[in-house]
Order: C-alpha cells, then sequence, then structure tokens
C-alpha cells in the first residue's frame, strides 16, 4: 500500500536519492516558515475583522480615502517614496545596494510594475508599520527620508494592488476592498516565478490607463535622483518595449560621478529630470538642460553612456540644545555642477533636496538637508522651527565654495541672490546674511595680485576700464581709487554684476565716478593724449539726453587733446574743428613759419575728431567749424591789427 501510494511499482523498492530529500526538506523548511510568517499576517488581520457596513469601518475606510486625497496630488509621487525607502533599508556589509524597477505584462494581460531592492529583507517590525498610519519604524532613526509612516500608501494612486515577497513574507494590499485595504494585507499563496527570494520584491498591478503615465515616468528619471542618496548606488529601469536603463553614482573624494547608460528604441526620447514637485515634463517643454543632454548624446553617436559630475562640498552643523532629538550635528551639502571641463561651472537654477528632490527655489546649486517636508514631499515646511534653523547653515558652505574655487563670472553666477527666490518669505533673510559673511572673506583678486574682500574693492565699469588703468599706469594717482580695481579677464554677466553690486556690496567705478574724480584732480587729464581724449569723449558721443552738469563739465575740464598736443577745456577759449584732409592746412604752430600771424587759433586733434559722433558732440559742446571768411575776420585780421598797432606804438616811441 504505501509503494502504490508514492507511485513505485510494487515488484520494485522505491529509491529515495539526496535529490528527493533535499526538496523534502525544502519544503517542509518553507512550509514551515510560511506558517510562522503567516501567523504574522493573519495576526494583523485580526485587528481589522470589521465587517464592511460597520459604522467604525465606515469611518476607517473616510478617513483613509480623506488622508491619501490630501496628501497625494500627483500621481508620480510614488516613485520617489519607493526610491527613498529603498534608501532608507538596512544592506549587508560588501552589497552594493541596487534597485531594480521593470514594467512587465502580466499573463492575463494586466501590466505590471516590479520593484526589487536587494536588502536584508523585511522583519516582523517592518510588516506592522507597513499596514498602519504614522508608525513607521524610522521615526526613531535621525537621516531618514521617511518618517511618516504613510508615504508608502502613495502607491495606490497608480496601483489597484500590491504585493509584497520579502525575507518569507508574501502578503498583498487590495484596494477594491475599500481605503481599508490599503493597510489589511492579504496573504499570497502564489509566487511568480521571476521574483528573486534573496531580495524585497513589490509588484504593483497597475490600474488600467496609468501605464502610459508610469512608462514616462521611468524615462524621465535621471542619475541626479541619486546624488543626495545615502546608500542607493545603482538603479536598473526598464518597460516592456525593450527600453532599459541603468544609473549609477561614484563618490572621489569630493566629486559625485553620475553615470546614465540608456538601451533605448528609436522612438524612446531622451531623459528629464525628476522633480517631486513636478509631473513628467511634455515633449515639447523641453529645459536648458534637456538640449545640453541632447547635445551630448548626439556627439556620442545616439543612446549610449553618459556622465555629470558634481562638486560636493559637505558641513556638519551643530545642532542647538532645542533640536537635541535630531542628533548632535546635521550635514548639509552643496553641489555644483560641473561642466565638460573640470574647472567649468553650470550655472542654471537647481532643486532643493531633502535626499530626493523637492522643489526648485530659485538657487543655482544643488542645495542638501535633512528638511521636514509636508507629506507630499513637494515642499519645505516653513512654520517648522527646524527648518526655520536649518536654512542657516548653508552659509558655511559657501564661504567655502569662495575661497576653494578660482573667482569667474561663473562663480558669481552660482552665489545665490534675493531677486531669483521663489519663495522670498522664507529664504530672502538666509540670502542676505550669507552675502553679508562674503563681504568680510577675501575671495576676488585686485590688480595688485592680492585677494581682497568685497568691501575693499572696486569694480571698474569696463567703458571706463581703459580711460583710468591707462593713466593709472602711467602715473600714481594714489587716492584714483578709495578700494582696489578689481582684476578680471573677462566679461561679467548682467547677473554677475548686479550680485556685486548690490548683494556683495562692491563699488562700481564708473562715468560718474570717473568725472567727479577729474573735477578733484584736473592733472591726471592734463597727463593724458590723443588717444585717451577721444576715448573719452566716445563715452557721451551719440547721447541726446546730457544732462546739463555734464555738459557744463566736459566744458570746463581738460579733456580736449588739440592739435598742439595739448589738453585743454573748451571753456574760455575759441577752438575749432580740424578743416577737411584735402585742403592739408598745418594745425600745428610749431609747422607754421614764424611770419604768418595765426596764433589764436586753435583746432582739435585730427585723431579726436575723426569720428563723427564724437565731432557732433565737440560742436554741441561749442567747437566750430574750420571756416576761411571767419578765420580771416575773427582771427587773423584781428592779428595783424594787433601787430600794425605794435609796430606803430615802435615807431612813435622811437
Amino acid at each position: 500500500m504505501a509503494s502504490s501510494l508514492l507511485g513505485h511499482n510494487s515488484t520494485k523498492p522505491a529509491q529515495t536519492t539526496s535529490k528527493d530529500i533535499t526538496q523534502l526538506i525544502g519544503q517542509m523548511l518553507r512550509t514551515q516558515s510560511d506558517n510562522r510568517e503567516r501567523a504574522v499576517i493573519e495576526k494583523i488581520r485580526s485587528q481589522y475583522t470589521l465587517t464592511p457596513s460597520s459604522p467604525v469601518a465606515q469611518s476607517l475606510d473616510r478617513l483613509l480615502r480623506l488622508v491619501t486625497k490630501r496628501l497625494y496630488t500627483r500621481e508620480t509621487h510614488f516613485l520617489l517614496e519607493l526610491l527613498g525607502n529603498a534608501d532608507d533599508n538596512f544592506y549587508v556589509d560588501g552589497v552594493r545596494p541596487e534597485v531594480h524597477i521593470e514594467m512587465r505584462p502580466d499573463s492575463s494581460g494586466q501590466c505590471l510594475l516590479w520593484v526589487k531592492n536587494n536588502e536584508q529583507g523585511f522583519r516582523d517590525v517592518d510588516v506592522e508599520a507597513m499596514c498602519s498610519v504614522a508608525n513607521s519604524t524610522k521615526q526613531s532613526r535621525g537621516g531618514s527620508i521617511g518618517r511618516m509612516g504613510i508615504g508608502w500608501k502613495s502607491v495606490f494612486m497608480v496601483a489597484k494592488r500590491v504585493q509584497v515577497h520579502s525575507n518569507g513574507f508574501h502578503f498583498a494590499f487590495d484596494s477594491s476592498v475599500g481605503q481599508i485595504g490599503y493597510i489589511m494585507p492579504i496573504w499570497v499563496t502564489e509566487r511568480r516565478h521571476f521574483l528573486c527570494p534573496k531580495s524585497t520584491n513589490f509588484l504593483l498591478e497597475l490600474k488600467g490607463g496609468k501605464e502610459g503615465l508610469v512608462q514616462d515616468l521611468l524615462r524621465s528619471v535621471q542619475p541626479e535622483l541619486l546624488l543626495f542618496l545615502r546608500k542607493l548606488e545603482v538603479i536598473t529601469l526598464s518597460d516592456a518595449s525593450g527600453w532599459q536603463a541603468r544609473l549609477e553614482k561614484e563618490v572621489s573624494d569630493d566629486v559625485a560621478t553620475l553615470s546614465y547608460h540608456e538601451i533605448a528604441m528609436p522612438h524612446v526620447h531622451s531623459p528629464r529630470a525628476l522633480s517631486s514637485s513636478t509631473s513628467p515634463t511634455p515633449a515639447d517643454a523641453s529645459s536648458p538642460a534637456d538640449a545640453d543632454v541632447g547635445e551630448e548624446r548626439k556627439a556620442a553617436g545616439g543612446p549610449g553612456p553618459m556622465r555629470r559630475a558634481f562638486r560636493l562640498l559637505t558641513h556638519d552643523a551643530p545642532i542647538p540644545m532645542k533640536f537635541a532629538d535630531y542628533g548632535t550635528a546635521t550635514p548639509v551639502s552643496l553641489a555644483v555642477p560641473l561642466g565638460l571641463a573640470p574647472q567649468d561651472l553650470v550655472s542654471e537654477e537647481q532643486v532643493l533636496c531633502a535626499y530626493l528632490p523637492v522643489r526648485l527655489y530659485g538657487f543655482r546649486v544643488i542645495l542638501q538637508a535633512n528638511f521636514e517636508l509636508t507629506t507630499s514631499r513637494d515642499n519645505i515646511l516653513e512654520s517648522h522651527d527646524w527648518n526655520r534653523w536649518l536654512r542657516y547653515q548653508f552659509t558655511e558652505l559657501f564661504v567655502r565654495l569662495v575661497q576653494t574655487t578660482p573667482f569667474s563670472s561663473q562663480l558669481l553666477e552660482l552665489l545665490p541672490q534675493e531677486a531669483d527666490l521663489q519663495v522670498p518669505t522664507f529664504w530672502a533673510h538666509p540670502v542676505r546674511v550669507c552675502l553679508q559673511q562674503l563681504t568680510q572673506v577675501p575671495f576676488i583678486p585686485t590688480i595688485s595680485g592680492a585677494l581682497r574682500t568685497p568691501k575693499d574693492v572696486c569694480r571698474l565699469d569696463p567703458a571706463v576700464q581703459d580711460l583710468v588703468m591707462a593713466g593709472a599706469a602711467n602715473e600714481s594717482h594714489g587716492d584714483l581709487f578709495h578700494r582696489e580695481p578689481m582684476a578680471l579677464t573677462g566679461p561679467l554677466s548682467e547677473r554677475a554684476e548686479r550680485l556685486l553690486v548690490e548683494g556683495l556690496r562692491v563699488q562700481l567705478f564708473g562715468v560718474e565716478e570717473l568725472l567727479n574724480f577729474l573735477k578733484r584732480h584736473q592733472q591726471f587729464a592734463l597727463a593724458q593724449d590723443h588717444h585717451w581724449s577721444r576715448r573719452f569723449l566716445l563715452l557721451f558721443a551719440g547721447q541726446e539726453d546730457l544732462s546739463p552738469e555734464v555738459q557744463n563739465l566736459l566744458q570746463a575740464l581738460p579733456v580736449v587733446c588739440l592739435a598742439s598736443g595739448e589738453m585743454a577745456p573748451l571753456r574760455g577759449r575759441t577752438v575749432f574743428l580740424p578743416p577737411p584732409p584735402q585742403l592739408d592746412l598745418p594745425l600745428d604752430r610749431s609747422c607754421v613759419p614764424s611770419g604768418v600771424p595765426v596764433c589764436g587759433v586753435d583746432v582739435v586733434h585730427p585723431h579726436v575728431a575723426g569720428e563723427g559722433a564724437v565731432a557732433a558732440l565737440l560742436v554741441g559742446l561749442g567747437v566750430r567749424p574750420l571756416v576761411a571768411a571767419e578765420v580771416v575776420s575773427g582771427h587773423v585780421l584781428p592779428s595783424l591789427l594787433r601787430g600794425w598797432l605794435r609796430d606803430e606804438d615802435r615807431r612813435k616811441g622811437a
């Protein structure tokens, strides 16, 4: 009888192999394990034995519906929650933390989203926390991305049923039974063949019509998501079309290198940056960063490896006693996107992070800190005392940034400005404090070669720089500048100029300052030549709205070079424009024969008045065209008359 039950021929003894024994022992162990883990699930289910029609069950259902509706207004939020949970997990030493996310069709035709994480696996306490609200196991862990115990429920924005397979636990949450299904587990006996028993597996059965949304979301993920995650180093993505992508992070010294390797079908678009505050960007709303990505990928011959580097600066800010629950110190970080060359800095608006992207606030560097966020992770809690203290802790990082980065217009572009802020009520004062601190830091190079603080330098307006520096190089004018001029190798952007003058309080030395200096020190102008005179007058040429004060100064200052080489004022003398070149008249008094009485005729140097706009300016200031009749009647004849009278006086005296 025993032989027939085992399916063996009664005339032949049964043979039990070592393989059979191994399989039998494995089955017994799995059954025993399932019994233990299943008992945990059944114990949790016993807490939700209310009938769906009971008043308590209906109240709980309405509460969960209200919470999920208000917390998760964007369907894309669930992906950030899954990645944040993976980063908070525990990993075996020597294992490279990794998450694999894959869309795949089910045999029944529905679409599944499989999330696999090579963490240590679920414990009883983790299962209990997942089956509750606001009972996270991470509340006591400083620096954890999630602490509220409700973020994981955002998966139900796109999924109708979610299975969890981890460390012997196999259970599901089913929203078809109502909102109570978000927290009431169901034991799962079916185990799909592709699940990895050594990893934690989530299997999301997507709602109808959500496949396109999830597919676009996966293709929009960029490697910047890994930048501030403390554990995760690899994310792999794929969908049913054959598209695959691998995102990796490597950190060496203070530089984090993020790589993106895509195997894409011809119709698949390039990745776009993912922010928790936005849904996937439409294809016709690409950003400048997307264009750069496209060019890099095109230069590389289409889809393929792409790398982005970020310089990382981190500061452990000591925590005041009033926030002792957060520990003794909290890390704050600043990341600067680097260009193709190590010295190149990329200046464009960057997202603020609380380990994962939160939103744009108007900064040109990526700021990271352990901010307390709204439950939907799309904003900083502005009224939270911890956040109001934490926002000031980035000043130390900006000081280190300017101290360790060669000065350039690109560096100035990275510094914060109030005009850029999207939430000035929260960030304006910290930015002012930061800029005030930077005014005390010697990081600006000057013409002497020394580094000076912003309050000790002046910015020469490019329009007057050559005029001022040419004179300063030839003469010793110690009081030309109250502050030492900056040394720059190239022009500054309008934004950088505004930061210097308005934010860092660097003194601007421009046309007005030059005029004021020349009023006090006319000897500076008297020492110049016709080249300097021409460049100076070009500052005002073509301007139709010169104020009377400026016109008076231009007439009174010795800024017009005459044909004789003398720098002279226009006021109190008659000055002529040079004659047309075809007349070939001698303009320099030293070239005129001694017998020709042309004394008293002053002519502007031809190099100065050669520009039509300068000539028009001079005419407006009282310089006259060189007309022969006027010269003869107004200068030659009076000179001859004075000479005749002198001769007559000499004869009479003789």
